[in-house]
């Protein structure tokens, strides 16, 4: 019974273990680390800076949407409060923004990547 245990077992662990660095790769995050590339609103965010908190002038956070989680909870993906006037009632976008938030370990800032 033990063996069998085993047997199944330390396969199952490698497996998950070797999915980690790979994760981030995929946008995925983990419990050590975010994804390096966030994929949002059919566009790419490039994670440049992570930062403990915002400055005291910034407003608050809402949050739009998650990022799946490796291995652990999905992270919510944050936009400043202010520009919530960017999303219409039908939770259509009038405009892409420029920068977006995932809370991690940190606050990790996101920025635009590409063209359109």
């Amino acid at each position: 019974m033990i063996r069998r245990l085993v047997f199944i077992a330390v396969p199952l662990v490698a497996l998950l273990a070797l999915g980690l660095p790979v994760a981030t790769r995929l946008g995925w995050a983990t419990p050590f680390r975010v994804p390096s590339t966030l994929h949002y609103l059919g566009r790419n965010y490039m994670h440049p800076s992570c930062v403990r908190s915002l400055k005291a002038n910034e407003r608050p956070l809402r949050q739009v949407g998650s990022v799946f989680g490796y291995l652990t909870l999905p992270k919510p993906i944050l936009i400043p409060h202010y520009e919530s006037r960017l999303l219409e009632p039908g939770g259509k976008w009038r405009m892409i923004p420029a920068v977006v938030y995932l809370r991690g370990e940190c606050l990790a800032v996101y920025g635009l990547s590409g063209g359109p």
